[in-house]
C-alpha cells in the first residue's frame, strides 16, 4: 500500500475521498486536535507552543525601545541640562511604525522540503502575512510607551519582535502560526523601564513586570484545500501537495467568537462556486472559535504560574484524548449499524 501511495499518489488519495474519507481517517471537513501551551521559552517575554496533528509552530517575543527625542536628548546631555520636548514629526513617525515585527523560519529540521540557505518562497509569504497581520492593531500601544516619571513625556515606545520557527511541518502553517502569535503575544510581559539617577541612560528592572494588554479582537486563521475537486479542511502536507486550489481565511476574534473578516485569500487553478465559498466561511468561524478557545485556556493557565503549567497541559491532553476516542466509538457504533442494516435487508 505505501509503494503504492509512493507511485500513485493522486489515485491513492482519490479512492479514500470516493468513499467520503481521508488516509488519516478523517471526513473532509474534520480538524486535526490542536494543543496550545504558553510560557515554554523562559528566556523570553512571551512564547507559545502550538500543535496541529503533527504540525508544531513555536514563538518567542523579545523587545526593544524604540527612543524618542526626549531620551535621546537626555543621553546626550548627560543629565546636565533639561532634556528638550520631543518635536512633533518624530513623535507621529514613532506613533505610525509597527509594533510588532515578525520573524519566521522554516528550517530543514520541520520539512525535507525546505534547504539551508536562502529563503523559501513559503517562508517569505508567511513572513510577510503575518508581519501584515499583526504589525499594528493587535496589541495595546498604551501599555508599549515608556513615561518619564520625573520630567514628563514619552521616553520612547517598546517593540515587540516574534521570532517564529517551525518545528514540524505538516500542512497548515499559517493557522499554526498565527496562533501561535497570539497566544505568545498574549503572554508576554515587559520590565519596567526608567532612566537613571543621572538621567544619562534607559534601565530596566524585571521586579514589576508589565502584562501585555491585546485589543479586543486578534486575527486568527483557517486553511482548505480542493483535491480532486473535493473541499478538505485543515489540510495535511501530503494533501496540500495535491490540491488544486487553496483557500485561506482570516478573521477577527473575541472571546466571543469570530467578529469580521479580514482577509479572504485563494490561490490555484481550481473553480469554486458560491455555495462552497459560503460553506468554507462557515466552517472557518467555527474552527477560529475553538482556536480563540484553546488560546484563552492556554493564557489563563500561563497566569496561575509555572507550577501549575504542567498539569494545565496534560489536562488539555487528556481532554483531546476523550474527545477523540468519543469520536472514534461513535463512528464505530455508525458503522456496526450500517453493517447490520445492510445484513438484514439481504436476509
Amino acid at each position: 500500500m505505501e509503494v503504492f501511495k509512493e507511485i500513485f499518489p493522486e489515485e491513492y488519495y482519490a479512492q479514500f475521498l470516493d468513499h467520503g474519507v481521508r488516509p488519516d481517517g478523517r471526513a473532509e471537513d474534520d480538524v486535526r486536535a490542536a494543543i496550545a501551551h504558553c510560557g515554554a521559552i523562559t528566556t523570553a517575554l512571551g512564547s507559545a507552543i502550538v500543535r496541529m496533528g503533527k504540525t508544531s509552530v513555536v514563538a518567542g517575543v523579545t523587545g526593544q525601545v524604540m527612543p524618542s527625542e526626549l531620551l535621546l536628548h537626555a543621553a546626550e546631555d548627560g543629565g546636565d541640562e533639561a532634556p528638550e520636548a520631543p518635536a512633533e514629526a518624530a513623535a507621529a513617525d514613532m506613533a505610525s511604525s509597527p509594533c510588532v515585527i515578525v520573524n519566521t523560519e522554516l528550517m530543514p529540521l520541520c520539512s525535507g522540503k525546505f534547504k539551508p540557505g536562502k529563503p523559501s518562497l513559503e517562508q517569505q509569504s508567511l513572513c510577510a502575512q503575518l508581519n501584515e497581520l499583526f504589525a499594528t492593531g493587535v496589541v495595546d500601544e498604551s501599555c508599549l510607551w515608556i513615561k518619564d516619571k520625573e520630567g514628563g513625556g514619552s521616553l520612547g515606545r517598546w517593540v515587540l519582535i516574534v521570532d517564529v520557527y517551525c518545528l514540524n511541518h505538516d500542512g497548515c502553517v499559517v493557522d499554526a502560526s498565527v496562533a501561535a502569535v497570539v497566544a505568545a503575544l498574549s503572554s508576554t510581559t515587559l520590565p519596567t523601564a526608567f532612566l537613571s539617577p543621572d538621567r544619562s541612560a534607559l534601565l530596566c528592572s524585571s521586579e514589576n513586570n508589565v502584562r501585555v494588554k491585546l485589543m479586543d479582537t486578534v486575527p486568527l486563521s483557517a486553511t482548505f484545500s480542493v483535491v480532486h475537486q473535493r473541499v478538505i479542511a485543515d489540510p495535511t502536507s501530503e494533501e496540500e501537495d495535491l490540491e488544486s486550489a487553496r483557500l485561506n481565511v482570516v478573521m477577527a476574534s473575541s472571546n466571543d467568537g469570530p467578529k469580521r473578516l479580514l482577509s479572504f485569500s485563494k490561490s490555484g487553478s481550481a473553480v469554486m462556486d458560491e455555495e462552497q465559498l459560503r460553506d468554507c466561511l462557515r466552517k472557518a468561524e467555527a474552527r477560529i472559535k475553538q482556536w480563540s478557545d484553546l488560546i484563552r485556556s492556554a493564557s489563563s493557565d500561563a497566569l496561575k504560574g509555572p507550577e501549575n503549567v504542567e498539569a494545565a497541559t496534560q489536562e488539555s491532553v487528556k481532554r483531546i484524548l476523550e474527545k477523540e476516542k468519543s469520536k472514534k466509538q461513535s463512528k464505530d457504533g455508525a458503522k456496526k449499524h450500517k453493517s447490520k442494516k445492510k445484513g438484514s435487508s439481504k436476509s
